[in-house]
């Protein structure tokens, strides 16, 4: 008999992973796709940052272990573009670029948001990418989305980013999320609020594009 359960796999950085500013994403995307007949693991490593290669590896691994039918990476190509010595960036990024492309199921990739006015990442000693860096990404990653239609699916991170740090709302497959309040206090991570509302975009688009029952 072929099981029919949907295995959910979220892979990426601290916001997935969550972490002293709110819950992990799973937390809340378990409670809105609650079901006997979809599970929910989470491989991100809020730690990504200090050993990018070998977490993104290890998740893919972790994940595909699993066989699942859907891969969450809404911020699993963040530190690609923020780590690593500035003219390198370019090809770490296609680096996480094929990482995200290493299923055979469906994907939803985001895209990198523009963090580079946060005192809180300059306190870590984050090196930014330049602006051009930033368009050159998030570009690709919306070619791979349009190249890959139908197998990888986009996640706006980028604009849900802005609309966060403005106060404002983000429009998504038809439908408007309040994102005021949504930031915890280093105005870099999502608080609980905010996690709960990145879930419930993630559910939505998810929905919209029927990759959930």
């Amino acid at each position: 008999m072929v099981s029919t359960t949907q295995r959910i796999v979220i892979i990426g950085a601290s916001s997935s992973a969550g972490g002293v500013w709110a819950p992990a994403l799973d937390h809340y995307l378990k409670k809105i796709l609650q079901g006997p007949d979809c599970q929910v693991f989470n491989f991100a490593d809020a730690k990504m940052s200090e050993r990018l290669v070998e977490s993104a590896d290890s998740q893919i691994r972790s994940a595909k272990a699993l066989n699942p039918t859907l891969v969450v990476a809404t911020d699993f190509l963040f530190w690609f573009a923020y780590r690593g010595p500035v003219e390198e960036r370019g090809e770490r990024f296609e680096q996480g670029l094929s990482f995200a492309r290493n299923f055979d199921c469906p994907v939803l990739l985001g895209d990198v948001p523009d963090l580079t006015d946060s005192t809180a990442l300059k306190l870590y000693g984050v090196t930014f990418p330049t602006q051009a860096q930033l368009d050159s990404f998030n570009a690709k990653v919306r070619e791979t989305c349009k190249e890959r239609a139908g197998r990888v699916f986009y996640f706006p991170m980028s604009s849900s980013a802005i609309a966060a740090s403005r106060g404002g709302c983000q429009k998504l497959a038809g439908k408007r999320f309040n994102l005021g309040s949504t930031l915890w206090l280093d105005g870099v991570h999502p608080n609980e609020h905010g996690v709960s509302q990145l879930s419930a975009m993630v559910a939505h688009v998810l929905q919209y594009n029927s990759l959930i029952r």
